[in-house]
């Protein structure tokens, strides 16, 4: 996995773990040494900070921000903070970020989404029209 992606990915598991009371305390306590080691990574950037903040918030929002800031700060070059990375991806079950994004925009009937889905379709054609008396 690409290394900004690691972070990335690792920020949003720990955060998700850290919401759940069955997280076991040392995930959460990788998860915010994670926190802070990205935080001393973008202390020089201008808007790091601000960034990381905001992505804690609205993730989905923030992300290419994020991403861009971490990489301008070489955070992908830094292996203790792709160490940290790792290691809450692994506390929380997670080896990366999440393999489908989807998303629907209007009314939805079904939608099927995974690698072992399995879906049968019965189509019903109508036959010719009948005529009334």
């Amino acid at each position: 996995m690409e290394p900004v992606s690691l972070i990335v990915a690792a920020l949003v598991a720990g955060a998700a773990a850290g919401a759940t009371d069955a997280t076991k305390e040392s995930v959460v306590a990788v998860y915010r040494r994670l926190l802070v080691a990205v935080r001393e990574r973008l202390a020089d950037r201008p808007d790091g900070p601000l960034t990381l903040d905001r992505f804690g918030e609205e993730p989905a929002t923030w992300e290419p921000s994020l991403r861009a800031e971490l990489a301008a700060a070489g955070a992908d070059r830094d292996e203790a903070l792709m160490a940290l990375a790792r290691q809450t991806l692994a506390g929380t079950g997670q080896d990366g970020p999440a393999k489908y994004r989807t998303e629907f925009h209007g009314q939805v009937g079904s939608a099927v989404v995974g690698d072992t889905a399995h879906v049968e379709v019965t189509v019903h054609k109508p036959g010719p029209p009948t005529e009334r008396a």
